[in-house]
């Protein structure tokens, strides 16, 4: 049995999903999950909605890729000296969006902003490595 002091709860060892082989963190967050989280549900009408917005999200997807490998790649040149001022371009640009898109399109707006902004600091990295290394990959 798992006691968590602090909250009061106690899981058995199986918990409701019949999973008792999960032991340590993983099986305590999983009966964490499955006991506080499983209780809510969705209904056809959102799950409807849900997939109504995930082009919208998709649509990030190719450029948090280059993102993260532009960023790394600014990392190992020792170019890190960028990174806040890259931070400060990704909240204030997906926050603006976020203002501006919502307005039109609710919640897809959201996933939309994020997705552009996505694609505008991976373009801003780019943009920011040094020349040599641009030139190198042609």
């Amino acid at each position: 049995m798992v006691a968590l002091p602090a909250s009061g709860l106690d899981l058995d060892d199986t918990d409701r999903m019949g999973h008792g082989d999960l032991d340590g963190p993983v099986g305590l967050f999983v009966r964490l999950v499955v006991d506080h989280l499983g209780q809510f549900a969705m209904d056809h009408a959102g799950v409807d909605h849900m997939a109504d917005m995930l082009p919208w999200a998709l649509v990030g997807v190719p450029p948090f890729g280059a993102l993260l490998v532009l960023a790394r790649a600014h990392v190992a040149l020792q170019n890190s000296r960028i990174m806040p001022s890259m931070g400060v371009l990704n909240a204030t640009l997906n926050l603006g969006l976020n203002a501006l898109f919502v307005r039109f399109l609710g919640l897809s707006g959201l996933l939309l902003s994020t997705s552009v902004t996505y694609a505008v600091v991976a373009a801003v990295f780019w943009v920011r490595l040094p020349p040599s290394v641009r030139l190198a990959q042609r």
